[in-house]
């Protein structure tokens, strides 16, 4: 629906020729005459009427719809605009010197930045009351190889520290440390390098060997070894027991030699995987990390990686609450680079979450050092006290850096100074119209909708999400439902609306037992969700219990299926899933969310390849192509062969393909409609 606006002019030109037209006698209707003016009048009044309309027209339209107007469409589809967000963060109250007493600082207190002439000064507003002390303890169980710890203050003085209820002296108090603090309550050991056990050869190495003079914890650390001259690279893989890193980084430190960083080394890669069991599995299943950025070692010092699971790559679909094997791999700059002992050091493997800290630490020091596992107990006075805080508007200006916030706005006593030790975050502008009318716009961001498509889409907006299906009215199975025979009605009707009538329909005089009745012989599967007796046959008698055996599609259920970008789903991250699908589905619906199977796909075939290609880069884009081939479908789809051989032949400097097989058979690999199939051997021969 549309309508043409009119201007001034023509609204006025019109008024006037239809009192030419309709009126015998006409008066003076020049410009300044008294027709014209009134006319004009007229005119002017119906113009802004057409301009409301105007308005509302393009009021009701996503497209031209702005401000309110959008938001009421928005709503419409159940999709809301974002107001925004106030910056959060913690801002520490500090004193000089301990106070006299206890007291506490009151909630609502304003902060700032600092006042400047060229540049906003932004507010921001303490959320919650702070109890300033005059003494306080903590406790933190030391674990050889890490040395950094925190109290529950920013600033702090008079630390003292005992052990096992013995003073320990063995510490410094850092003023300004700035890094990463581990959570030791959430360390899982997974090589100590304290000997060669565990680690077997991969290609190009020599043998480990130990280093007693270099280590971050115990008393040994593992050299890395190359005296091969054919090939620029070698690494080492290490095999250990399952062990659930949900939710953590994996950690290790390296040691390096500046003549070794800027003469032999090239990168260091670095994998986490699942599914070695102990070398009977395969090493296919893993996360990658690729460091090539020499700024990340420091020369002739321990360098300690964190290497989150976001980060990394993926090959295939690697378990992290199972995971059981890791592997470096050392690449150096030329075929001939040799790597010796000292040259690259390793130590002290494991997972564990940690912050990233700054303000006073603790400093144990690294050679007398308590027993790995004992309790230190601390003693401090606190010069601070870290309130949670929030800006007082909204926007992403208010998201500001370390030691930004130090102006202290409101009246408060026995306070010196404020900072922030942390930056502050989750600030958020309100939502641009242009935005908005995106998210209107596309389907997957309709969250009034429950539609299968809606759901999935939503799905894969989760970062950790690659793929989503939604299977509605899943076929589930009845076994063994008891009904009362009727003799009187020769109808006995099933509880689960609608039965298949397949043949696994079967009915039983005795739970768990086979067929007593023949379908459609003694008995058939009525419109109504019925079994009918009625066929002249063998039937129960009456008043007795039969069992009964079918499939039938769950009316008001749905199951989810979903893939992760990084293989397995967390829990945490499955629970975020049924959060969404809960928040997506129609009331009353029922909705069950697992992870897909996944299915290793081997592929084995002979190529032809023209002589004026390198046979080796052919050959290494062919394994790319099958792997890119079924690394792209989705949950439930079949592998299949035309498309293998399709996949090879695209490939430049391939003459042609024969003898291919998925999992040694010359045929389509079938997969179950909650599964998923990803690449695992792929074996190119040339002929």
């Amino acid at each position: 629906m549309s309508f043409v606006k009119k201007d001034l002019s023509l609204i006025r030109n019109n008024i006037i020729s239809n009192i030419v037209y309709n009126v015998d006698k006409v008066n003076d209707t020049n410009i300044g005459s008294t027709l014209d003016m009134f006319v004009t009048s007229i005119a002017y009044e119906i113009e802004q009427q057409y301009d409301q309309m105007q308005l509302i027209y393009e009021g009701f339209h996503v497209d031209t719809a702005t401000d309110y107007d959008l938001d009421q469409l928005g709503k419409l589809i159940g999709v809301k605009r974002s107001g925004g967000n106030e910056s959060t963060g913690t801002v520490s109250f500090i004193r000089n010197t301990s106070p006299s007493s206890s007291f506490t600082i009151p909630s609502g207190v304003l902060v700032t930045t600092q006042p400047d002439a060229n540049s906003e000064v932004l507010v921001y507003t303490t959320t919650e009351e702070g109890i300033f002390l005059t003494s306080a303890t903590g406790s933190e169980i030391f674990i050889d190889g890490i040395y950094n710890y925190k109290v529950d203050n920013r600033v702090f003085t008079s630390l003292t520290i005992e052990v096992a209820g013995s003073p320990f002296t063995s510490f410094t108090t850092n003023s300004n440390y700035s890094g990463h603090i581990i959570d030791t309550a959430t360390v899982e050991s997974i090589a100590t390098c304290e000997s060669v056990t565990g680690w077997s050869n991969l290609s190009g190495a020599a043998s480990l060997t130990v280093n007693s003079t270099y280590k971050i914890q115990g008393t040994n650390s593992l050299n890395l070894i190359k005296t091969s001259t054919a090939t620029d690279n070698f690494g080492y893989l290490y095999s250990f027991s399952n062990k659930d890193l949900d939710g953590l980084v994996l950690c290790m430190s390296v040691r390096t030699t500046s003549t070794f960083l800027t003469n032999k080394f090239s990168k260091v890669e670095i994998s986490l995987g699942s599914g070695y069991d102990g070398g009977s599995g395969t090493d296919n299943n893993k996360y990658t990390w690729s460091l090539n950025n020499t700024s990340l070692f420091t020369d002739g010092e321990f360098s300690r990686l964190f290497l989150d699971l976001s980060q990394a790559s993926v090959s295939n679909a690697p378990n992290i609450i199972e995971a059981d094997f890791l592997t470096i791999t050392l690449y150096t700059q030329n075929v001939t680079d040799t790597v010796s002992a000292n040259e690259f050091v390793m130590d002290f493997w494991f997972g564990c979450e940690y912050e990233n800290y700054n303000g006073y630490s603790i400093d144990i020091n690294t050679t007398t050092k308590p027993s790995s596992g004992a309790t230190m107990d601390f003693a401090y006075t606190p010069l601070s006290v870290e309130i949670p805080t929030e800006a007082q508007n909204i926007g992403s200006d208010y998201n500001v850096s370390v030691g930004q916030i130090t102006y202290l706005s409101s009246v408060v006593s026995n306070i010196d100074r404020v900072y922030n030790y942390d930056s502050f975050v989750n600030g958020e502008d309100e939502e641009l119209d242009v935005d908005y009318r995106e998210r209107i716009t596309s389907g997957a961001y309709a969250q009034a909708t429950s539609s299968a498509s809606a759901i999935e889409e939503n799905l894969k907006t989760l970062a950790y999400v690659k793929n989503a299906l939604v299977i509605d009215l899943p076929e589930t199975t009845v076994e063994g439902e008891t009904q009362i025979y009727n003799a009187t009605t020769e109808l006995t009707p099933l509880a689960k609306y609608m039965a298949k009538d397949t043949a696994t329909l079967l009915v039983s005089d005795t739970f768990g037992g086979t067929a007593d009745y023949v379908k459609d012989t003694d008995y058939s599967l009525n419109s109504d969700n019925q079994l009918d007796w009625g066929l002249g046959g063998t039937t129960p008698t009456d008043g007795n219990t039969i069992y009964i055996d079918y499939d039938y599609n769950a009316l008001g259920h749905f199951n989810v299926i979903v893939v992760g970008s990084l293989g397995y789903l967390t829990t945490a991250q499955i629970a975020e899933v049924n959060a969404l699908v809960e928040e997506l589905k129609s009331p009353g619906t029922i909705a069950t969310v697992s992870q897909a199977t996944y299915s290793q796909i081997n592929v084995t075939a002979n190529i032809s390849v023209d002589s004026e290609y390198d046979s080796s880069t052919v050959n290494n884009s062919v394994v790319s192509a099958v792997e890119a081939y079924i690394t792209a479908l989705g949950i439930g789809e079949d592998v299949l062969l035309s498309q293998i051989i399709k996949a090879i032949t695209k490939v430049s400097g391939v003459i042609d393909t024969d003898t291919v097989e998925i999992n040694s058979v010359a045929s389509n690999y079938t997969v179950d409609t909650t599964e998923k199939a990803v690449p695992n051997i792929v074996t190119i021969t040339e002929v």
